[in-house]
Parts: C-alpha cells; sequence; structure tokens
C-alpha cells in the first residue's frame, strides 16, 4: 500500500484511525474520506495533531485512551474504515492501567459489538511485531481472530506494507 495511498480500495464514510503517531496515515485518509477522527492518548501529540488539522474541519482529533473513546463515537449506521494503531510506546512512559502495551483486544470487542449496518474495514498497522508478540506482550492472532473473526474475514497479507485486517 506504499504509505496509504490505496484508501480508495475501502470505500466508506468515516475513517477512525487509534494512535496518532506521526499524522502520516491521517493526513492520507483525509484525502479520501469525508470524515476523519484520530484517537491519541499522548498529550504532546494528539496538540501537535490538532495543530496540523485545525484548518480541516471534516477531521477531529480525540485525546484518551482508545477503548475509552470509541466507545462514545462508534456509529453503527456510517460506513467506516478502521486503523487501529494504538500501542503505547515506553519512550513515551505512558501505559494505562488496565489496557496493558496495546488495546487491540478491547478496540476489536467495541467494533464487533456494534450493530453494523455495513460491515466496517479494520486495518491493522504493525503486523510484524504482532508476528513477535511474545517480544512485545502483545496479543497473538489466534486472539484477534477470535474476537473478530466469527463476523469478518481476514485480509488476505499486503504485499510491501506491514498492515493486516479484516473485512
Amino acid at each position: 500500500m506504499g504509505h496509504l495511498d490505496e484508501f480508495s480500495r475501502w470505500p466508506a464514510k468515516r475513517f477512525i484511525e487509534t494512535g496518532y503517531g506521526e499524522g502520516r496515515t491521517l493526513a492520507a485518509a483525509s484525502q479520501v474520506y469525508s470524515e476523519c477522527i484520530s484517537i491519541e492518548l499522548y498529550e504532546g501529540r494528539y496538540f501537535d495533531a490538532v495543530k496540523k488539522f485545525a484548518s480541516q474541519p471534516h477531521v477531529r482529533i480525540f485525546h484518551g485512551n482508545s477503548p475509552d473513546v470509541l466507545k462514545h463515537i462508534l456509529d453503527p449506521e456510517i460506513s467506516t474504515v478502521f486503523w487501529l494503531d494504538a500501542h503505547y510506546v515506553p519512550a513515551d512512559a505512558i501505559i494505562v492501567n488496565g489496557h496493558g502495551l496495546c488495546p487491540i483486544l478491547e478496540e476489536l470487542t467495541l467494533i464487533k459489538n456494534c450493530a453494523w449496518k455495513e460491515k466496517p474495514v479494520i486495518l491493522i498497522d504493525d503486523w510484524s511485531v504482532f508476528r513477535q508478540h511474545d517480544q512485545f506482550g502483545w496479543p497473538r492472532f489466534e486472539e484477534l481472530d477470535a474476537i473478530i473473526g466469527a463476523k469478518h474475514q481476514r485480509l488476505p497479507e499486503l504485499p510491501g506494507c506491514d498492515i493486516f485486517g479484516y473485512i
């Protein structure tokens, strides 16, 4: 997917990203989707995002823990593409008690439990890190599949990029 230049392959009205990072994903998505939402836990990155996207009214930035924010913004009536990339970086010294280093199991549970009018696309960054789950303390693929797999099919590995997902 180069750097996300193929978002148009997954048409939807809304794009929701968990984990802003440096903002490249949100910048690419903002060129494709009419509504973009980013959730960032780290305060410095949150303020950077607010500043960077201030002139784009179709982009909203939320500050907080992704599962806590997702509970309030999921709308099963709106076609949605998710980019799940929330994980805690030791250099930021942020680990949220009760959520571990990677909140993806909670994120997927919230998405699965929503009564979607149109099944969402779920893209998950850092395929290579999930493959090394023991080293990083992240969930195994089997755990992810157990949560979301009954309602979604796993995407085939996408060549040249570090993402996987469910449709």
